[in-house]
């Protein structure tokens, strides 16, 4: 099997977090699931990686250790100015954006977070002479969805494609993982309350995919110039209906709530209700979440998947035990506590 080239850098070292591997990454939207398993794979290869953060700096103080000393800097940044975007990725030589939002929020819309805020990334890195820019979408983003989300993610791609034509896109499904927002939330939800609701009666279909996949995945793109200006739909082995997942949630936790199949917008009605109160929206559906769930998340027919990037995706069932151990009985398994026997 050939070795895949480094198209934007050249190692030296003798590799690890102490090596140099030539890499001055810019990596917005960090602070989510999937930024720690990308900045720390960029770090333990001994990357320069650049956090630009909107938050408070506490919220990146687990990403600071994932690199040699000095190597993971933090930067504060704010996506409406142009100057604070363009500091923080003007040394870069790889920009990647992680960076989406689910739900409107106070200081910005859907639009302004996943079309605006990607375009003046986009140019930024565009500007700054960037080799590569790696653009983080979704496998439900569809500019014709009843969601808005979906249809902001989607418009996304297109603003980096006008921008940047050599930009790489992965299009993940539904990402799993610890405390990921997809099988402890739907844990969690049914935990919390007794009665358990669907829209359609969960048939919607998702594509589940371990966050590390996509996070290598990251990685392979940046270093194969055969994938420059290509996008790919990242899916796990299993297409699933979102009843299939939850049954197997509940059988691994061992919940039993009562699931009751209704109207959407009853579901969206209490979203909306949810979306207004702080704290709640772990727990509780947005509204364009419910939407979502009219919707099926699978490859694309002709697509590049995650097989064109040499990546065998981990199951569902190979990690749903673990990741859901805190919803568990007391008795667990010496598989899922991690002892070999």
């Amino acid at each position: 099997m050939a070795v895949r080239g480094m198209s934007l850098a050249v190692p030296s070292g003798r590799g690890g977090r102490s090596s140099v591997s030539g890499i001055q990454a810019t990596v917005f939207g960090a602070t989510g699931l999937l930024g720690r398993y990308t900045v720390n794979k960029l770090g333990r290869v001994g990357s320069q990686v650049v956090v630009p953060f909107r938050s408070d700096e506490h919220e990146t103080r687990h990403l600071k250790v994932m690199g040699d000393y000095g190597q993971i800097v933090m930067v504060p940044y704010h996506l409406k100015d142009s100057d604070s975007i363009a500091h923080v990725t003007k040394e870069a030589n790889c920009v990647i954006n992680l960076m989406g939002q689910q739900q409107p929020t106070w200081n910005f819309t859907l639009h302004q977070a996943n079309v605006e805020g990607v375009r003046a990334i986009a140019t930024a890195a565009k500007a700054a002479g960037a080799e590569r820019f790696i653009h983080i979408s979704a496998l439900q983003a569809n500019e014709n969805s009843v969601s808005a989300w979906a249809r902001t993610k989607a418009e996304g791609e297109k603003v980096v494609k006008e921008i940047f034509p050599d930009a790489t896109i992965l299009r993940p499904g539904s990402m799993f993982g610890p405390e990921d927002k997809f099988l402890t939330r739907i844990a969690a939800q049914a935990s919390t309350v007794p009665i358990f609701g669907t829209v359609n009666n969960a048939k919607a279909l998702r594509s589940p995919i371990f966050v590390e996949d996509v996070a290598q995945a990251i990685m392979i793109c940046m270093r194969d110039p055969a994938t420059i200006g290509k996008t790919y739909d990242l899916a796990g082995p299993s297409v699933y209906t979102l009843g299939e997942i939850h049954d197997k949630i509940f059988a691994v936790t061992a919940l039993n709530p009562l699931k009751v199949n209704m109207p959407q917008f009853v579901m969206g009605l209490q979203g909306r209700i949810a979306e207004r109160l702080p704290g709640s929206q772990y727990l509780a559906l947005t509204e364009d979440e419910t939407k979502l769930m009219l919707e099926d998340e699978v490859v694309a027919d002709g697509a590049l998947t995650i097989a064109d990037l040499g990546i065998k995706p981990v199951a569902m069932e190979e990690k749903i035990g673990k990741f859901l151990l805190r919803f568990k009985p007391p008795s667990i398994s010496s598989k899922d506590a991690g002892v070999l026997l």
